[in-house]
């Protein structure tokens, strides 16, 4: 088979692997957040600009475990010094261009409810896959908005874990004889 062939392959078999598991995971992981987990967090807004609802980070921490033997980990923006779970609500390429300066919300609360589960590969980042929770959050829309800034292009979300594809693809996959 050839090494692109494989990959392609590859490719639609974790597609349709990862939504059987989205379904199975999302239901357990949506019935823990609604017996555990806060759905609000602060809105805040970091020094370039980037605007999110900071959420508890049990988010991810406690969600974690329900995806890492598929292979998901945590995302790289956890830990000390990093956001940690959060939803993104304006991004800091939207705050530049469209100038949006200071947020006179930051700080208020916002709440959420988890609509869903999803796992996406983002079109920028080929090869990587997020789990993430869509949320349901009018007021962040309407904030967009206030701001001068379109719907969001993406559903709100909270991203609970990232899977690497392996870089590396075989150049030739041994037949068996």
């Amino acid at each position: 088979m050839h090494p692109k062939t494989f990959r392609n392959f590859l490719l639609l078999f974790l597609v349709v692997f990862s939504a059987l598991l989205a379904d199975k995971t999302c239901e357990q992981i949506s019935d823990y957040v609604f017996k555990n987990l806060p759905e609000y967090g602060q809105l805040k807004q970091d020094d370039l600009g980037f605007v999110y609802v900071d959420v508890d980070d049990a988010y991810i921490n406690k969600l974690i475990p329900f995806l890492s033997d598929e292979g998901f980990e945590k995302p790289s923006y956890f830990g000390p010094g990093f956001h940690g779970a959060h939803i993104s609500v304006i991004y800091v390429d939207e705050a530049f261009q469209h100038h949006v300066g200071e947020i006179a919300e930051i700080g208020s609360t916002i709440y959420f409810k988890i609509r869903g589960c999803k796992i996406v590969e983002p079109p920028q980042r080929p090869g990587e896959f997020y789990y993430v929770l869509i949320v349901d959050a009018p007021n962040l829309n309407r904030l967009r908005k206030k701001y001068g800034l379109r719907k969001s292009k993406y559903d709100f979300h909270i991203t609970i874990g990232k899977k690497q594809l392996a870089e590396e693809m075989p150049e030739s996959i041994p037949s068996a004889i």
